[in-house]
């Protein structure tokens, strides 16, 4: 299957969408870059004490940081 169709049954009939997997690929890789983003910048702003952060956040935030940077490279984009 080279695409992905979502599609819903309406009484008048299927209203959907098809997306093929380049394009799912980028959007899920531009999804990862802004969370990555987020993540970095709330931990910036943690240790430079312009925000907060619970500090059992602190290591999982991190963790989750090295994990995405992960996933990104297996789509080939530079960490």
């Amino acid at each position: 299957m080279e695409q992905l169709e979502l599609f819903d049954k309406t009484k008048d009939g299927r209203i959907g969408i098809y997306l093929d997997y380049d394009t799912i690929d980028r959007i899920t890789v531009m999804r990862l870059k802004d969370y990555l983003d987020t993540l970095e910048t709330a931990l910036r702003n943690h240790r430079e004490n312009n925000g907060w952060l619970h500090p059992h956040d602190i290591p999982h935030t991190e963790r989750t940081i090295d994990a995405i940077k992960i996933v990104l490279r297996d789509f080939g984009e530079d960490t």
